[in-house]
């Protein structure tokens, strides 16, 4: 019998630096010591650190990514009997959300091709109540701008960013000046760019009511006087994580260049050994993946024309992790049902979540594991066409 091949993780969370795991122990250290473990000094710090980072003015630490969209959305006056305008494949935080404030979510097809809506798209979704547009920075790819800014600014509606994938990249962390939205809600969760020990968020945003707005909700709506003005929540990012996310933050921007060359060795692999498949590296197939720029990769996608439940089993049987982002267009969810149009028309939508597979991919990933990962795809490719 042979071997079983030692696993490959979609997302290796444990494979940290020694330096980062030492960095973050002794941050941690730190908190133990004062026992501050709710609004320590960790935290403000980490605020600082953020906000100077993503070029905002501000910064609000949450409790975790889906409380950061939840409070953006309440703290731009988002509720009941307003719609909110946003895509038709994300992850369900960014619907549910909405929902969480009283207002409703209408959904945008994405482009063909594309994981994520065009400013066309948006604009047929806008009704009367519209009052603000949620782009989403799907795995790390930034929406469309300058088309969405211009049609927010036309329709007089707000421009909000679901940016969960996407801390410190693009508008996050790499481009100065002025920014084309609101406010953007951060996740901080173990897989992303910078991740936490558990959950985490954050709030940014250039607007001072809003960010005041922000920092009431997370503690019970209490304003600074101490006076409770709003319903608000706990949603208040704990100490520890403030602290261990600032002890790895002066690594995210090498790990962000080393999740791009991993991604540039996909692509020459796939090249290499299964070019048929190349048209389908995500995130858009129009362009050259080395043409991205500033993408994240928070995730590796690869759209595939047929197979795509065959191919991950195969993977599966060599110990190659894959992951599915996402089973089904949020409209198709029953909880979302009521918002969708009728009849639904999100075939684009529909396509990507029959055909996205997420590759392995995290900062310590070795060309040989790629290799490998590439190599089985291309044998399961060969057998699927012959």
């Amino acid at each position: 019998m042979s071997p079983r091949p030692e696993p490959i993780p979609l997302c290796a969370m444990a494979e940290q630096d020694p330096e980062i795991r030492r960095a973050v122990s002794q941050a941690i250290n730190r908190v133990l010591d004062h026992g501050a473990y709710i609004l320590g000094p960790e935290l403000a710090v980490f605020e600082q650190e953020a906000a100077a980072l993503c070029g905002c003015r501000y910064a609000v630490g949450v409790s975790s990514g889906s409380d950061a969209l939840y409070c953006m959305l309440k703290a731009a006056g988002i509720g009941p009997g307003q719609e909110v305008v946003t895509t038709a494949y994300s992850f369900v935080a960014t619907a549910e959300a909405i929902m969480r404030t009283g207002a409703a979510p209408v959904f945008a097809d994405t482009r063909r091709g594309e994981f994520l809506p065009g400013a066309d798209q948006v604009e047929q979704a806008i009704t009367p109540a519209t009052t603000a547009v949620l782009a989403v920075s799907l795995f790390g790819q930034e929406p469309h701008w300058e088309t969405l800014a211009d049609l927010c600014r036309r329709r007089g509606l707000k421009l909000l960013l679901d940016a969960a994938q996407s801390f410190g990249c693009g508008h996050l962390g790499e481009i100065r000046g002025e920014k084309p939205w609101l406010a953007a809600a951060v996740s901080f969760f173990p897989s992303k760019t910078l991740g936490a020990l558990g959950d985490a968020g954050m709030v940014l945003t250039d607007a001072q009511e809003l960010f005041e707005q922000a920092m009431a909700l997370r503690i019970h709506g209490k304003n600074t006087q101490g006076h409770i003005t709003l319903l608000g929540g706990n949603f208040r990012m704990d100490t520890l994580q403030a602290a261990a996310l600032s002890a790895k933050l002066p690594y995210l921007a090498a790990h962000r260049e080393m999740r791009r060359q991993v991604a540039a060795s996909y692509a020459t692999l796939m090249q290499e050994l299964v070019p048929d498949l190349l048209p389908g590296i995500h995130p858009l197939a129009a362009r050259p993946l080395q043409a991205q720029g500033r993408h994240g990769f928070s995730y590796f996608l690869l759209t595939l024309p047929r197979g795509r439940d065959e191919a991950r089993a195969v993977l599966a049987r060599e110990g190659i992790h894959t992951g599915l982002y996402y089973g089904r267009p949020l409209p198709y969810e029953q909880v979302f049902a009521p918002f969708a149009r009728r009849p639904n028309k999100y075939p684009n939508a529909e396509e990507s979540s029959a055909a996205a597979l997420a590759l392995p991919l995290f900062p310590a990933l070795d060309l040989d594991r790629q290799q490998r990962v590439v190599a089985t795809l291309a044998r399961w490719w060969r057998q699927a066409t012959s």
